[in-house]
């Protein structure tokens, strides 16, 4: 199934489009979660304009793909209670909220320069009822007050530089998890390679069928 231009211009087309991509993409999704997860896409939707949480050019149908894109990765890795959460750069919240809707007893951190961006993430936490810790500033300065068990990034410049600073922020045994498109950044093995805090990475492929796209998760695991 796709998503296309025509019925993401629909009001609530979108709405239907979603909750059928998830019931076959991710059939363990709870309907309270899936309801919470359109609260999400709403306040996305609602403040894009100003904010420029999506894009703007298909707001709806890109919405979606944020979403999905995020709740694919549940059948790719559990996340245990207490599990504490770092997303890094994480703009409107994909995928660190996504992922605490679905997996609400983990503790999660969210990290993004944007202060406009952080204040829209602790507006719409408010109205979905969840907690979270939020961090405003450039990810290189940033400093946590206790050692996460995940850092997860999806869009971010610098491979490099993330993985560098993640050995500071992840426990022992801890995981950094770069999502990656069809083709996983070349420059992801000699950064682990050059940084004696990690010990080795795996690429796990996973797919976004409705959207024709196939996707890696680079896990880079701490020693």
């Amino acid at each position: 199934m796709s998503v296309s231009r025509e019925t993401s211009k629909s009001n609530d087309s979108w709405r239907v489009d979603l909750k059928n991509i998830l019931t076959e993409s991710t059939p363990h999704l709870s309907d309270l979660s899936f309801e919470k997860l359109c609260l999400l896409a709403d306040e996305t939707l609602n403040e894009n304009e100003l904010l420029h949480l999506v894009s703007r050019r298909d707001p709806e149908n890109e919405v979606v793909k944020q979403i999905v894109d995020s709740a694919a990765i549940t059948n790719c890795l559990s996340l245990c209670p207490g599990c504490r959460l770092l997303d890094v750069g994480s703009g409107a919240g994909f995928p660190g909220i996504v992922l605490k809707l679905i997996f609400p007893d983990i503790k999660l951190y969210t990290l993004d320069s944007s202060p406009r961006k952080i204040d829209f993430q602790r507006r719409v936490c408010g109205k979905l009822e969840i907690s979270a810790t939020f961090l405003s500033c450039d990810f290189r300065r940033a400093a946590l007050d206790e050692l996460v068990d995940i850092v997860i990034v999806k869009a971010l410049g610098s491979k490099r530089d993330v993985i560098r600073k993640s050995r500071n922020w992840l426990r022992s045994s801890g995981k950094l998890i770069l999502m990656e498109g069809k083709t996983p950044d070349h420059t992801i093995e000699s950064s682990v390679s050059r940084t004696n805090a990690f010990s080795h990475h795996i690429l796990v492929p996973y797919s976004l069928a409705a959207f024709g796209s196939a996707r890696h998760l680079a896990i880079v695991y701490k020693k």
